[in-house]
């Protein structure tokens, strides 16, 4: 386990897409597995409560950020600071919106990532700056890219047109804006929105990652990056 990592980060400032490694960000631990195999990428270093850790490999750094935005920016940025990485890549489960024609196990792109966790009384002007994010799509994917919310729970569809949320992303592409890096997200449905969406999500995370995994596989192959139709 390389100490390297206890320490604090730096600031860098003014990253662009190059050629190097990509970064893999995942929350949660069952997303996991199938990357750390493709990868071969070896643990070098892991949070004492178990639920962070960074892996190495020649291809992609892959790091176990811990479920919520707070837990993926703090990691991200300390990654960020590190090493010059020509993207990153946001990987994990989402939950997909009632009438949005998505089922469990489906895997696609995100184009544009919202926040839907800010609430103000109606009669208050909203002094957040919560702009959507728009993301990098591989050619070809233009078509299947959808929109995604970020929250700190599970919720339901409240009508702006987004296709699915998660827990993460939004504060990544914050993160990913400031360092000036592109930023990809990959998703795959466990469960829909609805009142069983916790136990389902907790049901299906692992074997519904197939699809999404090809996805990010195929990603990663391109390490001189993507052609993308859409900047982030």
């Amino acid at each position: 386990i390389n100490a390297e990592y206890g320490g604090s980060p730096s600031t860098v400032i003014g990253r662009s897409m190059s050629q190097g490694k990509w970064l893999v960000v995942i929350a949660w631990e069952v997303e996991l597995e199938g990357v750390i195999q493709h990868t071969q990428a070896e643990m070098v270093w892991r949070h004492p409560s178990g639920r962070q850790a960074i892996y190495e490999s020649a291809q992609a750094d892959v790091i176990l950020a811990g479920i919520l935005e707070h837990n993926a920016v703090a990691l991200t940025a300390k990654m960020l600071s590190k090493q010059h990485y020509q993207g990153v890549i946001n990987f994990g489960c989402c939950g997909a919106y009632p009438g949005r024609g998505i089922a469990v196990g489906a895997s696609f792109y995100i184009g544009e990532v919202r926040h839907f966790d800010v609430e103000l009384p109606g009669d208050v002007h909203n002094p957040f700056d919560d702009r959507s994010f728009h993301l990098r799509v591989p050619s070809g994917h233009e078509g299947t890219a959808r929109v995604c919310r970020t929250g700190w729970r599970f919720s339901r569809d409240v009508g702006d047109g987004s296709d699915c949320e998660d827990m993460e992303l939004y504060g990544v592409a914050s993160l990913c804006e400031a360092f000036e890096l592109p930023l990809y997200a990959i998703k795959y449905v466990a469960n829909l929105c609805n009142d069983s969406a916790h136990e389902d999500c907790e049901a299906n995370a692992v074997t519904a990652r197939a699809n999404g995994e090809l996805l990010l596989f195929e990603l990663l192959s391109q390490t001189e990056g993507p052609r993308t139709s859409t900047t982030g």
